[in-house]
């Protein structure tokens, strides 16, 4: 048994036809076509025709009437029609039968009226979301973006998606020109090796993608972990304030960062959420408070021993800053200039 993408575009219908003749050769065979397709091994050798119907306007039948006796036109033949994926209508029959197909200038005003702006659409989207997305792939480098494996994934997969898109609009756009330029000299589209291999390459990047949007969250969800609190976890009664402490805090690693720690506390007035990073190295700790004051605009920042004030108001209620290989972001409602808070949270025994 084999189970099959068969979601084909129009400008590659014919290798849709081929791609079923193969299959059949091999004794691979489906009783019915959609999106995806199940193939049972029977070891039978069947015949497939692709074909597109396209009304003619000029008819005086309406478009419902034209597609019944189109068919009926294959079914006369003796084939059987099995299923359609998108515009592809899929005929079966067990010898190879000679039939007329959609009328070239009918095909040839199909693909020149509907499909060359839609691709053009299609590219420009592909290149307008890659414009977007791809930037923003090297800019947000933000440490919050790698505490775990799967956010690493799902950091990057942008790239893929987006060359993915590109790589499967151009080619449908390459290819719709191709039958326009068949279609004009009164021939009947063919595929070869380039139309088979970009075929192949873009949906192997389109999987890719799907694959690698499941793990990074399934990895994501898994590699965060909720760990019972302990004495090296910063609260608000270490600042001097009163609160009841969480019981627990979230913990993680990745590739990029050895571990990472989060806790959120609150009482009726104030709140505190502390983030740290333990990295191989000072130097790699630094490179990370870079990165993210890059991604994290604040209006004043205040420079301290190894790190920065941070507010976005009048008061200065955050604070960053590295401390023993660790990168550590404390988030706060207080003011931590206020008797040295600030000192404090620099002091305590991480």
């Amino acid at each position: 048994m084999k189970f099959k993408l068969t979601n084909y575009d129009t400008s590659d219908y014919k290798l849709l036809e081929y791609k079923l003749n193969n299959l059949s050769k091999l004794g691979y065979n489906c009783n019915s076509a959609d999106m995806f397709t199940i193939f049972k091994y029977d070891n039978k050798r069947f015949y497939y025709k692709t074909d597109i119907f396209v009304p003619d306007k000029k008819s005086k039948l309406s478009n419902r009437e034209q597609r019944d006796n189109w068919l009926m036109n294959y079914i006369d033949h003796g084939y059987e029609f099995i299923g359609k994926s998108k515009k592809i209508y899929i005929f079966k029959a067990e010898k190879n039968i000679k039939v007329k197909e959609t009328d070239n200038s009918l095909l040839l005003k199909y693909f020149k009226t509907n499909k060359t702006l839609t691709n053009i659409l299609l590219v420009f989207t592909a290149l307008f979301l890659s414009f977007i997305l791809i930037p923003n792939v090297f800019v947000n480098n933000s440490p919050n973006e790698f505490i775990t494996n799967g956010s690493i994934l799902l950091h990057y997969a942008p790239l893929v998606f987006c060359l993915s898109l590109i790589v499967r609009f151009i080619n449908n756009y390459m290819q719709t020109e191709k039958i326009k330029n068949t279609l004009t000299k009164q021939t009947r589209p063919k595929i070869n090796n380039t139309q088979e291999y970009s075929f192949i390459l873009s949906n192997w990047l389109f999987i890719i993608c799907i694959l690698i949007l499941i793990s990074g969250f399934c990895l994501d969800t898994i590699e965060r972990k909720t760990v019972p609190i302990n004495d090296n976890i910063l609260s608000l009664n270490d600042l001097g304030y009163t609160s009841d402490r969480s019981e627990t805090y979230t913990k993680s690693s990745s590739l990029l960062i050895n571990e990472f720690y989060s806790y959120f506390e609150n009482n009726d007035d104030e709140a505190l959420k502390i983030n740290y990073y333990r990295f191989d190295s000072n130097k790699k700790a630094n490179k990370n408070l870079d990165n993210y004051l890059k991604t994290n605009n604040y209006k004043k920042k205040k420079q301290i021993a190894n790190g920065y004030l941070l507010s976005n108001d009048s008061n200065y209620d955050s604070i960053i800053f590295v401390k023993n290989e660790q990168l550590i972001i404390v988030q706060t409602t207080l003011n931590l200039l206020k008797d040295d808070i600030y000192q404090k949270i620099l002091n305590f025994n991480y």
